[in-house]
């Protein structure tokens, strides 16, 4: 393959004429380098330009897809190359060149095309597909005048009550956080959120994690606002979220008041059917709350359960427990935690940590 410099070589010793007539013909045959060239040339682009953008996505959708609208993983590899370098190429260029009402254009085709499709994603193409999407938006608001800010509010907040199964939920809210931050549009986003949060519980639509990820937004954004009371009355209304009951800890203990949060962990611990890891989770705060307000016996009873039920074959904990006895003291609680493990404990590990094997 010739270089870099062989080429610059090759242009500079090539007289204006000859260079002049190749171009003209290498475009003649290829729209998409004309659109580039307009670009890097500061020229204006026409509308043509702008339906030859629209078209050069489709060429790069329209073969992958199947019938029903199925997309395999091999073609659905192909496409997200194609996109991603469309996306990183031609439509951050026309950010660049402050084009950014076409652009947004542009990439909303591309986000409602997506999002209908069945994708074959064993490899975060979608994802991939999605995050330059986000990009370029970002690039628009970074870049662009106030006035698109507006319209790229209105359109994607719009979206949220079908965002479809291309989009992740939590990278669409974070943007949302990350932006869009006047009085009028967080407001906005608020009511949005709890019309959301409302529809979800009404069992109208599947709720599930959707749920506890709109209860987190919901908070984020009134914690934004400063708003207390609100945050406050959703918190007392939706305690059964295991997001607004992160929150909630996360506060009282922020604000060092830590038999709040202790009385929280305790009943959220008491709670059946709990995602794998919360009780843990729980567990350990727990443990590091009691040992701020030393409380030993409660700070010994937190490890004492992380040991035999909640962290089991985890030498951390273990050994923290250990440290807070005597020798002589720890030789018999040593030997009721052994009888006190349940089945599955790696007992051999334990054996080790002690110089207990042979």
């Amino acid at each position: 393959m010739t270089n870099l410099y062989e080429l610059k070589a090759l242009v500079e010793n090539t007289d204006h004429e000859t260079l002049q007539n190749f171009v003209v013909d290498l475009l003649s045959e290829d729209e998409n380098l004309v659109m580039r060239l307009r670009l890097l040339s500061n020229n204006e682009l026409t509308a043509e330009d702008f339906d030859q953008y629209k078209r050069k996505y489709q060429a790069i959708v329209n073969p992958n897809v199947e019938k029903g609208s199925f997309v395999p993983y091999s073609k659905a590899r192909r496409m997200e190359r194609g996109l991603n370098d469309f996306l990183n190429d031609e439509v951050t260029g026309l950010v660049q060149n402050k084009y950014y009402e076409e652009a947004f254009d542009i990439t909303k085709l591309i986000f409602l095309r997506i999002n209908k499709l069945r994708i074959e994603d064993a490899g975060g193409v979608v994802s991939d597909i999605m995050d330059e999407i986000f990009r370029v938006w970002q690039a628009i608001l970074n870049n662009g005048p106030k006035s698109m800010a507006v319209t790229l509010f209105r359109w994607i907040i719009s979206r949220h009550a079908s965002l479809g199964d291309a989009t992740d939920t939590d990278e669409y809210l974070e943007f949302l956080l990350d932006n869009f931050r006047e009085p009028n549009q967080m407001e906005r986003k608020l009511q949005i959120a709890g019309q959301q949060i409302e529809l979800l519980e009404s069992g109208e639509a599947h709720a599930g994690s959707d749920l506890e990820r709109w209860a987190a937004f919901y908070l984020e954004l009134a914690e934004q606002m400063d708003d207390s009371e609100r945050m406050e009355q959703f918190i007392k209304s939706h305690l059964n979220l295991f997001e607004v009951r992160r929150f909630a800890v996360d506060r009282h203990i922020s604000n060092r008041e830590y038999d709040a949060a202790i009385e929280l962990l305790k009943a959220g611990r008491e709670i059946p059917h709990k995602p794998h890891g919360l009780n843990k989770q729980y567990t350990l705060q727990l443990k590091e709350l009691y040992k701020m307000k030393k409380d030993r016996a409660a700070y010994i009873e937190e490890l004492w359960l992380l040991i035999t039920e909640y962290d089991v074959n985890n030498l951390e904990p273990f050994n923290e427990l250990k440290a807070e006895y005597s020798e002589a003291e720890w030789l018999e609680k040593r030997g009721e935690i052994f009888r006190n493990l349940p089945e599955y404990a790696l007992l051999g590990e334990y054996f080790r940590n002690e110089g207990m094997e042979g």
